[in-house]
């Protein structure tokens, strides 16, 4: 899917998550992955200004090295060590699982103190392997777009089919989506949900044959009117 935004607003905002995107990966040592991914990409591809920034990442087991900071009197990993504000998020806050599924293995997050994402916090998520095999595998459709340092927007099929039937649904059922989906389904109160346990492929495919015979229902209501 080709995804271009023409607010300028919204573009200014793109511009700054990217800047710290690549902020953040330049931190990382050699053979490191970083992405933007979910509702940042997905909030401006609707229209709607951002509330924060998830940057996914993955370092190599091998390249992973701590300090001692002596303020905070305990280890920190060397890649944040630019970022001294900084604080560590507990699991479960904001919907994330420290758990195989996500593979999540800590999450720290700043807060951005100037520019069009002033006051917003910018959440780094450091993975257990490559974020583009867990972003690929997220639970929910509309939360499978990511971005790299190279600007490029990605999104998956499934994405794109929420996207055009204006659905959120479940993709599978490995964990518990619920506490994540009160953050984003009144944002998106024009979308249906879909839970897991629907049967989604076959009634899906009806929806879809619903919206291409949409027009041509329209045509012939249009047609019966002016005739009578």
């Amino acid at each position: 899917m080709t995804i271009k935004l023409t607010d300028p607003y919204l573009k200014a905002q793109m511009k700054a998550g990217l800047y710290h995107l690549r902020r953040f990966k330049q931190c990382l040592p050699e053979g490191s992955q970083a992405f933007i991914s979910g509702g940042f990409l997905r909030d401006l591809h609707h229209g709607f200004g951002c509330r924060d920034v998830d940057i996914f990442y993955w370092i190599p087991e091998d390249k992973i090295t701590t300090y001692y900071d002596t303020p905070m009197k305990k280890n920190v990993m060397s890649h944040l060590a630019s970022f001294r504000r900084i604080k560590c998020i507990a699991e479960g806050d904001g919907g994330y699982d420290y758990d195989e599924h996500q593979g999540i293995q800590d999450i720290y997050e700043y807060t951005v103190n100037k520019g069009v994402l002033k006051y917003r916090e910018v959440q780094l998520i450091r993975l257990k392997c490559d974020p583009r095999y867990i972003i690929e595998d997220f639970p929910i459709n509309m939360s499978r777009i990511y971005m790299g340092i190279d600007g490029v927007i990605h999104t998956t099929k499934e994405y794109d089919e929420g996207f055009k039937t204006k659905t959120i649904f479940e993709c599978h059922g490995k964990q518990w989506n619920y506490l994540y989906l009160a953050k984003i389904l009144g944002r998106y109160s024009d979308y249906a949900f879909v839970p897991y346990n629907w049967k989604r492929n076959k009634d899906m495919a009806m929806i879809e044959q619903l919206l291409n015979d949409l027009p041509d229902a329209k045509e012939k209501l249009f047609s019966d009117l002016a005739n009578k």
